[in-house]
């Protein structure tokens, strides 16, 4: 039903989010695709030292690249999926029970769009013992060529709860994603890819 791409290059914090990960593949039958995008591979196995043979998960490796680009690895795990629904996932992201399910049966009910998550709870709380700012976040606005606009608003992590909204937690329809021509790799800099393919 559901293939998650999961993009990779040297994160420690895989481990501690995959129990949760493969607990929401197998509850919609779907596959766990981590795509190691020139990380170590001695790091990597041991991010996946508790992985079972039984467990859905793939491993693409993709050797020789000097720099990271989560652009490119998210395109090249959509190649080797084999469900026609797609969720990206960032590799720190502890998912909550019934997570894809619901995101699921959000895209089934509104087949002309794709759908995020409107919190998420990361590996590690980003804040860093702010006294005064609780939680901070941005609004972007963005006109394409065709004049549609779009608004996305993203509140980073809340102080409190340690929750943050996640734009780039994408599910969509294999054949929208075609559609697009897939992620523009061509990016630079953090986030664009995610604000990218959003519009």
């Amino acid at each position: 039903m559901i293939s998650v791409v999961v993009s990779w290059r040297d994160r420690v914090e895989l481990r501690r989010a995959l129990p949760h990960m493969i607990g929401e593949v197998e509850s919609v039958a779907g596959e766990l695709i981590i795509v190691n995008f020139g990380g170590r591979q001695d790091l990597l196995d041991e991010q996946l030292s508790a992985v079972k043979a039984s467990d859905p998960v793939r491993i693409l490796e993709v050797k020789g690249r000097e720099f990271f680009n989560k652009a490119a690895a998210h395109n090249l795990g959509v190649a080797s999926a084999r469900q026609d629904t797609l969720f990206f996932c960032d590799c720190d992201i502890l998912l909550g029970a019934g997570t894809l399910k619901k995101l699921y049966g959000a895209l089934t009910s509104s087949p002309d769009s794709f759908v995020t998550l409107a919190g998420v709870t990361e590996t590690d709380r980003n804040s860093r013992q702010a006294r005064h700012i609780v939680r901070f976040g941005y609004e972007l606005r963005i006109k394409g060529a065709d004049g549609r606009e779009l608004r996305i608003v993203d509140h980073e992590e809340d102080a409190d709860t340690g929750a943050r909204q996640a734009p780039g937690l994408l599910m969509v329809r294999g054949s929208h994603f075609l559609e697009t021509k897939g992620y523009n790799s061509q990016l630079d800099g953090w986030g664009w890819e995610d604000q990218d393919m959003i519009s």
